[in-house]
């Protein structure tokens, strides 16, 4: 029978009380692997409803851009890609990355999410961000609308 030993890291000394793999019991890891679990359940829904999780593994990494590793680790809730990574998995997948990293709002854009926001692009509260970074934001949306329309510039496929 494999064994192995648990690490109970007292939180208020941060000393451990044995030495082994750690398990903080005041839910920091267990929110972490919460975390990824869901981010793993939901890239895999939305690779099966693009029915690529019939592809073979080569073929699902091409996709992606990423190695056979990466995209195990994904689909079985190992490790969750960087930001910068879960955007462009996202724009593959064609789902929001809001939704592929937390569950929160729209899965797809322009899709109602629970709270009515139909994701068309016209409502973001930045509201709870730094001030330098809504300034940011608000240039990063002003550089990629059409002159004079107002409207966003779209994308030919």
């Amino acid at each position: 029978m494999d064994s192995f030993s648990l690490e109970v890291k007292d939180i208020a000394s941060s000393s451990p009380t044995q030495s082994g793999n750690h398990l903080w019991l005041n839910g920091g890891m267990a929110k972490s692997a919460n975390k990824i679990r869901g981010f793993s359940d939901r890239f895999n829904l939305a690779v099966a409803e693009r029915e690529w999780d019939k592809l073979p593994d080569a073929e699902l990494c091409k996709k992606f851009g990423k190695g056979n590793t990466t995209i195990w680790n994904w689909k079985n809730a190992i490790k969750m890609p960087a930001i910068e990574t879960a955007i462009d998995v996202a724009l593959v997948l064609g789902v929001c990355v809001e939704w592929l990293l937390t569950g929160r709002g729209p899965r797809r854009p322009g899709l109602p999410d629970e709270n009515g926001d139909d994701g068309d692009g016209t409502h973001l509260d930045i509201s709870q961000l730094p001030h330098g970074q809504q300034v940011h934001l608000r240039a990063l949306v002003h550089s990629i609308q059409e002159p004079g329309s107002g409207q966003k510039k779209v994308a030919d496929d």
